[in-house]
């Protein structure tokens, strides 16, 4: 359990001042409601203050522009992170389908000039393929953890958001 905390004196006046203005606030705007001059300011500034709550919402929290910012930077190294696999992997490929094509022409030449191949010559130019790339590895590594790290921060996000925050977004128009 909890041990009970007193208040300062300080903290007490401080508390006690924000009521009186906030009772103040509420007392002025219902005299000012009885004035259609100043009942329109004060619609006014309700309206700004819906504008502020609203883009208030923009700069902070899970659609802030900054979460949505880091979410498009570890997008964006997802994606550098992929198109480096894919070159690798598309080099690789390419080597050895050149490899094999080379292979192919040696075999068809064997076979028109009467000889016999067998599953071991097969085997044998299946084994003597080029080397993959050895940085293959660590670059699909980097682009499992880089999925994994931008997977991992959208569904942070969406943890954090409430579904009434989402509604909110859906309906509220663009400010601008």
């Amino acid at each position: 359990m909890g041990r009970n905390t007193t208040k300062t004196p300080a903290q007490l006046v401080s508390e006690l001042q924000n009521r009186i203005a906030g009772i103040q606030a509420r007392e002025a705007k219902q005299l000012a409601s009885d004035n259609p001059f100043v009942a329109q300011l004060v619609d006014t500034l309700d309206s700004y203050r819906k504008d502020i709550a609203a883009i208030s919402r923009q700069t902070n929290g899970p659609q802030s522009f900054a979460n949505r910012r880091q979410g498009f930077e570890l997008r964006l190294v997802e994606i550098n992170a992929g198109e480096e696999l894919a070159k690798a992997q598309d080099a690789d490929y390419r080597a050895a389908s050149d490899y094999l094509k080379a292979q192919i022409q040696t075999f068809s030449d064997r076979v028109k000039n009467g000889e016999t191949l067998t599953n071991e010559d097969v085997q044998t130019v299946l084994n003597g393929r080029p080397a993959t790339n050895p940085d293959l590895p660590a670059l699909q590594e980097a682009f499992n953890v880089a999925h994994a790290a931008s997977k991992a921060f959208i569904a942070s996000k969406k943890a954090e958001t409430p579904a009434t925050e989402v509604q909110a977004e859906a309906t509220t128009p663009a400010v601008g």
